[in-house]
Protein backbone atom coordinates (compact mmCIF):
# COMPACT_ATOMS: atom_id res chain seq x y z
CA UNK A 1 0.00 0.00 0.00
CA UNK A 2 2.65 2.48 -1.09
CA UNK A 3 0.05 5.12 -1.94
CA UNK A 4 -2.48 4.71 0.85
CA UNK A 5 -4.28 8.03 1.52
CA UNK A 6 -2.80 9.53 -1.68
CA UNK A 7 -4.87 11.13 -4.45
CA UNK A 8 -3.66 10.24 -7.94
CA UNK A 9 -4.88 11.78 -11.20
CA UNK A 10 -4.38 9.76 -14.39
CA UNK A 11 -5.03 11.35 -17.77
CA UNK A 12 -5.60 9.15 -20.83
CA UNK A 13 -6.56 6.36 -18.46
CA UNK A 14 -8.39 4.39 -21.14
CA UNK A 15 -5.33 3.44 -23.18
CA UNK A 16 -3.02 0.50 -22.57
CA UNK A 17 -0.44 2.44 -20.54
CA UNK A 18 -2.99 4.51 -18.63
CA UNK A 19 -5.00 1.40 -17.81
CA UNK A 20 -1.97 -0.46 -16.49
CA UNK A 21 -0.75 2.48 -14.40
CA UNK A 22 -4.24 3.12 -12.98
CA UNK A 23 -4.59 -0.50 -11.88
CA UNK A 24 -1.17 -0.43 -10.22
CA UNK A 25 -1.92 2.83 -8.40
CA UNK A 26 -5.22 1.41 -7.20
CA UNK A 27 -3.51 -1.72 -5.91
CA UNK A 28 -1.08 0.53 -4.03
CA UNK A 29 -4.01 2.13 -2.21
CA UNK A 30 -4.43 5.46 -4.04
CA UNK A 31 -7.73 7.22 -4.57
CA UNK A 32 -7.96 7.57 -8.33
CA UNK A 33 -9.33 10.26 -10.60
CA UNK A 34 -9.29 8.79 -14.10
CA UNK A 35 -10.06 10.69 -17.28
CA UNK A 36 -9.77 10.48 -21.04
CA UNK A 37 -11.28 11.76 -24.25
CA UNK A 38 -13.48 8.68 -24.56
CA UNK A 39 -15.49 8.07 -21.41
CA UNK A 40 -16.33 4.48 -22.33
CA UNK A 41 -12.66 3.45 -22.36
CA UNK A 42 -12.03 5.19 -19.03
CA UNK A 43 -15.10 3.45 -17.60
CA UNK A 44 -13.69 0.11 -18.78
CA UNK A 45 -10.48 0.81 -16.84
CA UNK A 46 -12.48 1.67 -13.73
CA UNK A 47 -14.48 -1.54 -14.08
CA UNK A 48 -11.29 -3.59 -14.26
CA UNK A 49 -10.16 -1.98 -11.02
CA UNK A 50 -13.58 -2.53 -9.46
CA UNK A 51 -16.67 -0.56 -10.37
CA UNK A 52 -17.91 -0.61 -6.77
CA UNK A 53 -14.65 0.83 -5.45
CA UNK A 54 -15.40 4.20 -3.88
CA UNK A 55 -11.81 5.26 -4.47
CA UNK A 56 -12.19 5.42 -8.27
CA UNK A 57 -13.80 8.37 -10.06
CA UNK A 58 -14.02 8.91 -13.82
CA UNK A 59 -14.54 11.88 -16.10
CA UNK A 60 -14.34 12.81 -19.78
CA UNK A 61 -11.50 15.28 -20.23
CA UNK A 62 -9.48 16.38 -23.25
CA UNK A 63 -5.96 16.65 -21.84
CA UNK A 64 -5.03 19.04 -24.65
CA UNK A 65 -7.69 21.51 -23.56
CA UNK A 66 -6.12 23.74 -20.91
CA UNK A 67 -9.44 25.15 -19.69
CA UNK A 68 -10.92 21.68 -19.28
CA UNK A 69 -7.85 20.44 -17.42
CA UNK A 70 -7.79 23.44 -15.07
CA UNK A 71 -11.50 23.13 -14.27
CA UNK A 72 -11.17 19.38 -13.76
CA UNK A 73 -8.30 19.67 -11.28
CA UNK A 74 -10.18 22.44 -9.50
CA UNK A 75 -13.03 19.97 -8.99
CA UNK A 76 -10.68 17.25 -7.76
CA UNK A 77 -9.12 19.57 -5.18
CA UNK A 78 -12.52 20.89 -4.11
CA UNK A 79 -13.55 17.30 -3.42
CA UNK A 80 -10.36 15.91 -1.90
CA UNK A 81 -8.43 18.94 -0.70
CA UNK A 82 -5.28 17.71 -2.41
CA UNK A 83 -3.57 16.15 -5.41
CA UNK A 84 -0.55 13.99 -4.65
CA UNK A 85 0.28 12.36 -8.00
CA UNK A 86 -0.28 13.25 -11.65
CA UNK A 87 0.42 10.90 -14.54
CA UNK A 88 -0.47 11.53 -18.18
CA UNK A 89 -0.37 8.59 -20.60
CA UNK A 90 -1.37 10.52 -23.73
CA UNK A 91 0.13 9.45 -27.04
CA UNK A 92 -0.40 10.21 -30.73
CA UNK A 93 -3.62 9.03 -32.32
CA UNK A 94 -1.68 6.91 -34.81
CA UNK A 95 1.95 5.99 -34.43
CA UNK A 96 2.60 3.77 -37.44
CA UNK A 97 2.34 6.50 -40.08
CA UNK A 98 5.09 8.51 -38.39
CA UNK A 99 7.78 5.95 -39.28
CA UNK A 100 9.45 7.28 -42.42
CA UNK A 101 12.68 8.95 -43.56
CA UNK A 102 13.11 12.41 -42.12
CA UNK A 103 13.62 13.68 -45.67
CA UNK A 104 10.09 12.57 -46.52
CA UNK A 105 8.04 13.36 -43.43
CA UNK A 106 5.86 16.46 -43.57
CA UNK A 107 6.37 19.21 -41.02
CA UNK A 108 2.84 18.59 -39.69
CA UNK A 109 3.55 14.92 -39.10
CA UNK A 110 6.94 15.69 -37.57
CA UNK A 111 5.24 18.04 -35.11
CA UNK A 112 2.30 15.76 -34.33
CA UNK A 113 3.89 14.09 -31.30
CA UNK A 114 5.21 17.37 -29.92
CA UNK A 115 1.82 19.02 -30.47
CA UNK A 116 -0.04 16.22 -28.69
CA UNK A 117 2.00 14.37 -26.08
CA UNK A 118 4.49 17.11 -25.18
CA UNK A 119 1.94 19.93 -25.08
CA UNK A 120 -0.52 17.84 -23.08
CA UNK A 121 2.16 16.81 -20.58
CA UNK A 122 3.01 20.46 -20.04
CA UNK A 123 -0.65 21.48 -19.63
CA UNK A 124 -1.48 18.78 -17.09
CA UNK A 125 1.77 19.16 -15.14
CA UNK A 126 1.47 22.94 -14.92
CA UNK A 127 -2.16 22.80 -13.87
CA UNK A 128 -1.33 20.26 -11.17
CA UNK A 129 1.59 22.35 -9.92
CA UNK A 130 -0.69 25.35 -9.52
CA UNK A 131 -2.89 23.19 -7.29
CA UNK A 132 -0.11 21.61 -5.23
CA UNK A 133 2.36 24.45 -4.64
CA UNK A 134 0.45 25.76 -1.64
CA UNK A 135 0.76 22.34 0.06
CA UNK A 136 4.47 22.18 -0.87
CA UNK A 137 4.18 18.59 -2.02
CA UNK A 138 3.20 16.56 -5.04
CA UNK A 139 4.69 14.35 -7.73
CA UNK A 140 4.47 14.67 -11.51
CA UNK A 141 5.49 11.49 -13.33
CA UNK A 142 6.19 11.76 -17.05
CA UNK A 143 6.52 8.89 -19.51
CA UNK A 144 9.26 8.94 -22.12
CA UNK A 145 10.91 6.29 -24.29
CA UNK A 146 14.22 5.20 -25.74
CA UNK A 147 13.88 7.10 -29.06
CA UNK A 148 15.00 10.08 -26.96
CA UNK A 149 18.44 8.45 -26.99
CA UNK A 150 18.75 8.00 -30.74
CA UNK A 151 17.81 4.33 -31.14
CA UNK A 152 15.00 4.91 -33.63
CA UNK A 153 16.02 6.12 -37.09
CA UNK A 154 12.97 6.95 -39.24
CA UNK A 155 11.13 8.24 -36.16
CA UNK A 156 12.25 11.87 -36.04
CA UNK A 157 9.04 13.27 -34.54
CA UNK A 158 8.84 10.73 -31.72
CA UNK A 159 12.55 11.02 -31.00
CA UNK A 160 12.32 14.79 -30.70
CA UNK A 161 9.16 14.53 -28.61
CA UNK A 162 10.57 12.08 -26.09
CA UNK A 163 13.75 14.14 -25.79
CA UNK A 164 11.57 17.19 -25.17
CA UNK A 165 9.75 15.43 -22.35
CA UNK A 166 13.05 14.51 -20.73
CA UNK A 167 14.20 18.13 -21.00
CA UNK A 168 10.88 19.29 -19.58
CA UNK A 169 11.33 16.90 -16.65
CA UNK A 170 14.63 18.50 -15.69
CA UNK A 171 13.40 22.06 -16.25
CA UNK A 172 10.26 21.72 -14.15
CA UNK A 173 12.07 19.77 -11.43
CA UNK A 174 14.57 22.59 -10.99
CA UNK A 175 11.82 25.22 -11.05
CA UNK A 176 9.30 23.50 -8.78
CA UNK A 177 11.70 21.77 -6.40
CA UNK A 178 11.76 24.70 -3.95
CA UNK A 179 7.97 24.36 -3.75
CA UNK A 180 8.27 20.73 -2.70
CA UNK A 181 7.09 19.30 -6.03
CA UNK A 182 9.01 16.38 -7.49
CA UNK A 183 9.12 15.84 -11.26
CA UNK A 184 10.42 12.52 -12.58
CA UNK A 185 10.16 10.48 -15.76
CA UNK A 186 10.14 6.81 -16.68
CA UNK A 187 12.01 5.98 -19.89
CA UNK A 188 10.56 2.74 -21.17
CA UNK A 189 11.08 0.83 -24.40
CA UNK A 190 8.61 -0.86 -26.76
CA UNK A 191 6.11 -2.54 -24.46
CA UNK A 192 4.85 -5.35 -26.71
CA UNK A 193 1.31 -5.58 -25.24
CA UNK A 194 0.61 -2.00 -26.30
CA UNK A 195 -1.35 -1.72 -29.58
CA UNK A 196 0.57 1.46 -30.38
CA UNK A 197 3.91 -0.33 -30.12
CA UNK A 198 2.60 -3.06 -32.39
CA UNK A 199 1.77 -0.34 -34.94
CA UNK A 200 5.30 1.01 -34.67
CA UNK A 201 6.87 -2.44 -35.00
CA UNK A 202 4.75 -3.11 -38.09
CA UNK A 203 5.78 0.20 -39.66
CA UNK A 204 9.48 -0.41 -38.96
CA UNK A 205 9.19 -3.94 -40.37
CA UNK A 206 7.58 -2.60 -43.54
CA UNK A 207 10.38 -0.04 -43.95
CA UNK A 208 13.01 -2.75 -43.41
CA UNK A 209 11.33 -5.24 -45.74
CA UNK A 210 10.83 -7.83 -43.01
CA UNK A 211 8.04 -9.15 -40.80
CA UNK A 212 6.78 -7.52 -37.64
CA UNK A 213 7.80 -10.60 -35.65
CA UNK A 214 11.33 -10.54 -37.06
CA UNK A 215 11.72 -6.85 -36.34
CA UNK A 216 10.40 -7.27 -32.77
CA UNK A 217 12.85 -10.11 -32.21
CA UNK A 218 15.80 -8.07 -33.45
CA UNK A 219 14.78 -5.17 -31.19
CA UNK A 220 14.57 -7.58 -28.26
CA UNK A 221 18.01 -8.98 -28.98
CA UNK A 222 19.52 -5.49 -28.79
CA UNK A 223 18.50 -5.10 -25.14
CA UNK A 224 20.86 -6.16 -22.36
CA UNK A 225 18.19 -8.36 -20.77
CA UNK A 226 17.11 -9.83 -24.12
CA UNK A 227 13.52 -8.83 -23.54
CA UNK A 228 11.30 -5.78 -23.67
CA UNK A 229 9.69 -4.20 -20.60
CA UNK A 230 6.07 -5.13 -20.00
CA UNK A 231 3.25 -2.72 -19.24
CA UNK A 232 3.00 -3.96 -15.66
CA UNK A 233 6.70 -3.37 -15.07
CA UNK A 234 6.46 0.22 -16.31
CA UNK A 235 3.38 0.75 -14.16
CA UNK A 236 5.19 -0.52 -11.06
CA UNK A 237 8.05 1.88 -11.72
CA UNK A 238 5.57 4.77 -12.01
CA UNK A 239 3.97 3.67 -8.75
CA UNK A 240 7.30 3.57 -6.92
CA UNK A 241 8.30 7.02 -8.18
CA UNK A 242 4.94 8.39 -7.03
CA UNK A 243 5.43 7.02 -3.54
CA UNK A 244 7.21 8.45 -0.52
CA UNK A 245 9.88 5.77 -0.95
CA UNK A 246 11.18 7.88 -3.85
CA UNK A 247 11.15 11.18 -1.96
CA UNK A 248 14.80 11.89 -2.79
CA UNK A 249 14.25 11.52 -6.54
CA UNK A 250 13.48 14.54 -8.69
CA UNK A 251 14.73 15.67 -12.08
CA UNK A 252 15.54 12.01 -12.69
CA UNK A 253 14.95 10.02 -15.87
CA UNK A 254 14.56 6.41 -14.74
CA UNK A 255 15.91 4.11 -17.44
CA UNK A 256 13.42 1.21 -17.36
CA UNK A 257 14.15 -0.05 -20.86
CA UNK A 258 15.55 -3.52 -20.06
CA UNK A 259 18.87 -2.14 -21.25
CA UNK A 260 17.85 -1.01 -24.74
CA UNK A 261 19.87 2.11 -23.88
CA UNK A 262 22.37 2.84 -21.14
CA UNK A 263 22.92 6.08 -19.23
Amino acid sequence: MLLKNKVAVVFAAGGAVGNSVARELAQAGATLYLSGRRLESVRATAQEIGSSDERVFIDQIDALNENQVNAYLDRVVSRTGRIDVVFNAIGPGSAGDLVMPSTDISVDKFLSYLNTAVVSQFITARSAACQTQARRSGVVVFLTATPARGVAPLLAGHSAGHAAIEGLTRCLASEWGPSGIRVVAVRSAGMPESPRIQEVFQAFARAAGTTKEAFAQSATERTLLKRMPMLAETARTVCFLASDHANSLTGAIINASCGEVMD
